[in-house]
């Protein structure tokens, strides 16, 4: 296995570059400073490690970033073949695409912070009633696998007042929300290719 790849593009530097100008540089809006900037596609739109999962020895593998990568390249170039000629896509394109659009919208910071968002207040509620006391929480740790049920009375005690106290944080494994993107892209791509498209195409003149 080879080393591993830091810089991960939740928008793919294919497809930014589409947007590019005729210096091979994106126009980009900060919001935070509220100032725009001109950037190459490798500057945009990056996190350090965000696909990068832990195999089964512990390891850091590049396997997410890989797939999500060969979806790109095989994207890409349908994309440039539609740039350059009017034409119908073939069947095998559109399906090549629908994927590569599900992921558009599966792969970004936006749906990893939607769904830490949902998967936090589920957590919350689940938590709300296994430990709102501590007659109903020593029956939950009871029916847990292993240890749960020798849990010393003290502790089980402590657990319930830091909850009731809000004195804890809920932190969202970063892998199971990749579990979920690569869960949800088939079918969201599925719905995208049975819908009937149409492709508006417009000149480069402006850039």
């Amino acid at each position: 296995m080879g080393a591993v790849k830091k810089r991960n593009h939740y928008l793919p530097r294919g497809y930014l570059q589409g947007f590019c100008d005729r210096e091979g540089l994106l126009w980009t809006f900060d919001r935070v400073s509220k100032e725009y900037r001109r950037l190459p596609p490798d500057s945009v739109a990056v996190e350090k490690e965000f696909y990068i999962i832990k195999d089964s020895s512990g390891k850091k593998s590049n396997v997410v970033e890989d797939w999500l990568a060969a979806c790109e390249n095989a994207a890409i170039p349908v994309i440039r073949a539609l740039d350059a000629e009017k034409r119908r896509l073939t069947e095998e394109e559109r399906r090549i695409l629908a994927r590569f659009i599900a992921l558009l919208r599966l792969r970004t910071t936006v749906f990893n912070a939607e769904m830490e968002e949902v998967i936090e207040h589920y957590s919350s509620a689940i938590a709300d009633s296994l430990l709102k006391d501590e007659k109903t929480a020593r029956d939950t740790f009871a029916r847990l696998p292993g240890n749960g049920a020798a849990m010393p009375a003290e502790r089980l005690e402590a657990l319930v007042s830091m909850w009731k106290a809000g004195q804890y944080t809920l932190k969202v494994n970063r892998e199971y929300v990749i579990h979920l993107m690569i869960q949800r892209a088939d079918s969201f791509a599925d719905e995208l290719f049975a819908m009937t498209w149409g492709i508006l195409q417009i000149g480069r003149a402006h850039v």
